[in-house]
């Protein structure tokens, strides 16, 4: 089974590609995404103002957190991802969605 949103639990699923799944619907096929889980150590690349930035997992939030004065929202559904820059020391956080995983 699979949680689409709007969609609540859904089960009659298949795997379209790693994140994108087909998902039957009262007859009708749809495609949800399924985030992508990292982990500590994982290695990713997001995007910022100044381009493309890559850098090291350093902690996962499945709760809320205080980030630099804001509370950011995380659950287990949802995390919310701290990741130390490969060029300077700057800790970012972002949500899976906006993370790729890439090689070392």
């Amino acid at each position: 089974m699979l949680w689409v949103p709007g969609l609540a639990f859904v089960a009659n699923v298949g795997v379209v590609c790693d994140f994108v799944v087909a998902v039957r619907w009262r007859g009708v096929m749809r495609k949800a995404v399924a985030m992508p889980k990292f982990s500590v150590g994982d290695h990713v690349s997001w995007n910022s103002e100044a381009g493309s930035v890559s850098g090291t997992i350093t902690k996962v939030h499945t709760t809320d957190f205080a980030y630099k004065g804001h509370t950011r929202h995380a659950s287990d559904d949802d995390p919310q991802y701290e990741i130390k820059s490969d060029k300077t020391d700057h800790i970012a956080a972002h949500k899976g969605s906006a993370l790729k995983r890439i090689a070392k």
